[in-house]
């Protein structure tokens, strides 16, 4: 066969198999941002307002009128620094993964969690395509992928840095599932980095594992943060 035939030949399949990659590619892409919290959104459950009451030791109740017994998570107009939030398993969909419509079990677990840091913290908690409690407990009508959440929150991250961070202090929030995400997204993309280790304040890291070798600060989740 001579070479111009052969060449002839490659190139078709060549340009299939580009092709073929770029597809794969496109579907394992994250999705938009579609933000639960976020300044400025309307209706954001994280601003919810969340006056308490408080119960005596005789069992009276003091309501919210009662002055100095109660207490309000109304947000501050300048707060110091900004949250990011990633929320546990809420999704109770068919599909092994969620999609990006909020429904009500993000924003009542939003309420319930995030909303109490608005005093100190702008709050921005991006959607993610979760593995659902179906895909959890092996009932779901599609297979689960880790990898759609993981890479929903990372974008959102970046889509937080490039657009809205400018250079402020971060407090990482996750609960369960979250918190596994979270974690990761701290080692591959705050750990590795100078920079966003500057901007990091603290890190809540809730119903989930963060490893260290004994008698040791740092070496396992992370290499350098402690």
């Amino acid at each position: 066969m001579s070479l111009r035939r052969a060449t002839c030949l490659l190139a078709p399949a060549l340009v299939v198999g580009a092709l073929l990659l770029v597809s794969s590619a496109s579907a394992q892409s994250p999705a938009p941002t579609t933000w639960l919290c976020k300044p400025g959104q309307a209706n954001d459950p994280c601003l919810a307002p969340l006056a308490s009451s408080t119960i005596k030791p005789d069992g009276g109740l003091l309501l919210p009128t009662s002055g100095s017994w109660t207490t309000s998570s109304a947000a501050r107009k300048t707060p110091p620094v900004d949250c990011f939030y990633v929320y546990p398993t809420v999704s109770q969909q068919p599909t092994g993964n969620s999609n990006l419509e909020v429904t009500s079990a993000e924003t009542g677990v939003a309420r319930a969690q995030a909303s109490r840091f608005q005093k100190k913290c702008r709050i921005f908690a991006p959607m993610y395509r979760q593995a659902t409690l179906a895909g959890i407990f092996n009932r779901a009508t599609t297979p689960v992928d880790r990898e759609l959440g993981y890479s929903d929150v990372k974008a959102a991250w970046n889509e937080y840095l490039s657009r809205y961070n400018k250079g402020r202090g971060v407090i990482f929030i996750g609960h369960s599932q979250g918190t596994g995400v979270l974690t990761r997204l701290i080692s591959e993309e705050v750990d590795t980095s100078p920079k966003n280790r500057r901007r990091l304040v603290s890190a809540l890291l809730i119903g989930g594992g963060v490893l260290v070798p004994p008698g040791k600060d740092v070496g396992g989740s992370f290499k350098k943060i402690p």
